[in-house]
């Protein structure tokens, strides 16, 4: 009878035991199911609705230069006016302004596409310009003054340049004399008459 007795106890301790196993495991799978669950339920990133709204942003309005210089207009739509013993013409085929004058060269006055804010600018645009058509070997003056600034250069021995830059609202404007004399223009153009003349320029009044 004991020994009846113990094995049924062992047996019943047996059956209790696992079946103790049997609901941790059950704990424990639940567990991690709903472990998963949760993680693919969760939203996941990089997902449409995590992208940051962009904001399209309205442009500025067109800087207003107010009236400008106008390669298309008589003068370029400036007021030349004659000087001592020049005179104005105006060259609506080239589109160019000019100061003249007998037995000497022209001033002559261009509006200019590039912007030329200093005289790096006359350097690198030289071979395009009709004014020179040729690059500019050397530098003799160049300064910046109240109303632009201006360059005087040279693009081959015996040769001289000046070149003043104009700003007329949105335009620019090149104001350009030949200083040299040769057997053609025996009458020189000074430096100052250069000056004077460029400085003169100004927008015409409607």
């Amino acid at each position: 009878m004991k020994t009846s007795f113990i094995s049924v106890a062992v047996l019943t301790f047996a059956i209790a035991g696992t079946t103790g196993c049997d609901k941790k495991d059950d704990t424990s799978s639940t567990s991690k199911t709903e472990s998963k669950s949760t993680k693919s339920d969760g939203p996941k990133q990089g997902s449409a609705g995590d992208q940051p709204k962009v904001e399209m942003k309205t442009p500025a309005p067109a800087k207003d230069d107010g009236p400008s210089a106008d390669r298309d207009k008589d003068y370029l739509g400036l007021d030349m006016k004659p000087m001592g013993t020049w005179k104005t013409e105006w060259d609506g085929d080239q589109h160019t302004a000019k100061w003249i004058r007998e037995d000497s060269f022209s001033i002559m006055v261009r509006v200019e596409s590039e912007s030329f804010e200093s005289v790096e600018d006359i350097k690198t645009e030289a071979p395009m310009m009709p004014q020179l058509g040729s690059a500019v070997t050397k530098v003799l003056e160049d300064k910046k003054t109240k109303v632009g600034l201006y360059a005087i250069v040279e693009r081959e021995p015996g040769t001289k340049d000046l070149f003043y830059v104009r700003k007329f609202g949105a335009s620019t404007v090149i104001c350009s004399a030949n200083l040299k004399q040769d057997e053609l223009n025996p009458k020189v153009i000074t430096k100052d008459e250069a000056i004077a003349a460029c400085e003169s320029l100004a927008l015409k009044k409607s």
